[in-house]
């Protein structure tokens, strides 16, 4: 009986810490919404960052495939599909993206075009003339570096 109480009282403090840290209950819509739009994960610990701000349980329910990637003279557009139940939230989760000049950006806007596909838009800085060879994206479980045409196409 001794040795089971050091081993109870462990693994109640296990529980409440992870009841506490929210991961243990659902995450209403609108508190995602809020924690995607203020999350702010640095590129070097993105993954820790994003479960850590957004929530592991969310974040967990993530999957997502880049599908193009195109420039306009203001920003760098990436289609993402994203399986259910995130192709459908308000809230989007937070995506970094690096390019070759070596400038680091998080998302600004997200809009839904159909089918699962979400379009991340990501600001560009300096001359709009100017076509970075490559860019790279992490997002919740990956990374994936894309090369670019000329014309700033995958």
């Amino acid at each position: 009986m001794k040795r089971l109480l050091p081993l109870t009282a462990f693994v109640a403090f296990a529980l409440a810490l992870w009841l506490a840290s929210g991961d243990g209950a659902e995450v209403s819509p609108d508190e995602l919404l809020r924690r995607c739009e203020v999350s702010q994960p640095h590129w070097e610990s993105y993954q820790e960052d994003v479960k850590a701000q957004v929530g592991a349980g969310p974040i967990a329910d993530w999957s997502g495939t880049p599908r193009a990637v195109s420039l306009t003279d203001k920003a760098i557009l990436v289609d993402l599909d994203v399986a259910p139940p995130w192709d459908a939230r308000d809230a989007a989760a937070p995506v970094l993206l690096r390019d070759a000049f070596g400038d680091t950006v998080r998302q600004d806007a997200v809009e839904p075009l159909g089918d699962r596909i979400l379009r991340y838009h990501f600001p560009r800085s300096g001359d709009p003339a100017r076509v970075p060879a490559w860019v790279e994206l992490r997002f919740p479980h990956g990374e994936a570096w894309l090369p670019l045409d000329t014309d700033g196409h995958w």
